[in-house]
């Protein structure tokens, strides 16, 4: 499960892909306030790396993304290797807030 925790409001997200609709998003919080992200339980699912290139795009005054990748679950769809590439590509991703910070924490 992912939690994303905003500035005004917390999210809960679980790990199935129609839960998440952009649509959805951008009706029911207020991005343009949004200025942390912590996303806890990251296991490189395509649907995981869909939220945070969402946030990415959408949240203008986004100032830190925390983004903690699980460890410790055997249930994960990426090896170590894997991650790391999801992790470039997402650093490198186009942003809405020219001073957010992404770190990339592991669960132990």
């Amino acid at each position: 499960m992912i939690i994303v925790k905003g500035k005004y409001e917390d999210y809960e997200y679980t790990n199935q892909v129609e839960l998440f609709e952009e649509e959805d998003m951008m009706s029911n919080c207020k991005l343009s306030h949004l200025k942390l992200v912590e996303i806890q339980g990251f296991r490189g699912y395509e649907n995981e790396v869909k939220l945070v290139k969402f946030f990415l795009e959408n949240a203008t005054v986004l100032e830190q993304m925390f983004i903690m990748v699980s460890n410790s679950d055997k249930r994960s769809c990426v090896d170590n290797q894997e991650m790391m590439k999801i992790g470039r590509k997402l650093l490198r991703h186009p942003r809405a807030s020219s001073s957010v910070g992404i770190l990339f924490l592991q669960d132990l």
